[in-house]
């Protein structure tokens, strides 16, 4: 088993235990909304989901979006 593998492992459990569910990037996004990937953009730009960035990752908490979603 590889560093990165023991990693990803280590984050589900932890997303598991917390109840929270991190979608990574604007694919990540555009796949769990079911549209293309500027239409998650614009999305992101015109609505009060929040953008978390570490460096150049984005990502999105799962609650916040559904929280987001139920807005409007």
């Amino acid at each position: 088993m590889e560093k990165q593998d023991l990693k990803q492992i280590t984050e589900t459990i932890r997303q598991t235990l917390q109840g929270e569910r991190k979608i990574h990037g604007y694919n990540g996004l555009s796949q769990f909304l079911d549209c293309t990937t500027p239409t998650a953009r614009k999305f992101v730009k015109e609505s009060e989901i929040p953008l978390y960035q570490t460096g150049r990752k984005v990502f999105f908490y799962e609650s916040d979006l559904l929280s987001a979603l139920k807005k409007t």
